[in-house]
């Protein structure tokens, strides 16, 4: 009887243990692994000198700022985690002209040719012809996802 009872004890305190990994794994996906502070760390990296402004809300529906670096403007989005931020970009059209997240749509018309790019909690935002910049966005946040190539 008392090796029955060792051995539910044991079961148990296993159990609970490993209860206790798998929560914390899915806490540790829900946060972001990449976010304004690497991204502006990388873009210092990358020799730009630039401003952060806060802005009001746009399109996106996250937090924005916006990098000022000479005369050209970059838009970072700021989302809670990367899954937000995820699901925010499969909103927007593959030519970046349009959103829609079944409740509200909108219409953009860009000056110049939009590049939508999202790495981890944050989705940039660069409508330009900068070769440099396009380059260097790549580098940092990977292939675009929506936008003019």
């Amino acid at each position: 009887m008392i090796k029955s009872i060792r051995r539910l004890m044991l079961i148990t305190l296993s159990l609970l243990i490993l209860t206790t990994f798998i929560g914390c794994d899915n806490k540790e996906s829900s946060k972001s692994t990449f976010g304004i502070n690497q991204f502006t760390k990388q873009m210092k990296a990358k020799n730009y000198n630039f401003k952060l402004k806060d802005v009001q809300k746009d399109f996106l529906q996250a937090t924005r700022k916006m990098m000022v670096i000479d005369k050209e403007t970059i838009f970072i989005y700021l989302y809670d985690n990367d899954k937000e931020a995820e699901a925010d970009s499969k909103r927007v059209d593959p030519i970046g002209c349009s959103y829609t997240n079944g409740r509200h749509s909108v219409q953009v018309s860009w000056s110049l040719a939009p590049h939508f790019y999202r790495k981890g909690a944050i989705i940039v935002q660069y409508a330009g012809s900068s070769k440099k910049i396009i380059s260097d966005l790549k580098d940092i946040m990977g292939e675009q996802f929506a936008g003019f190539k």
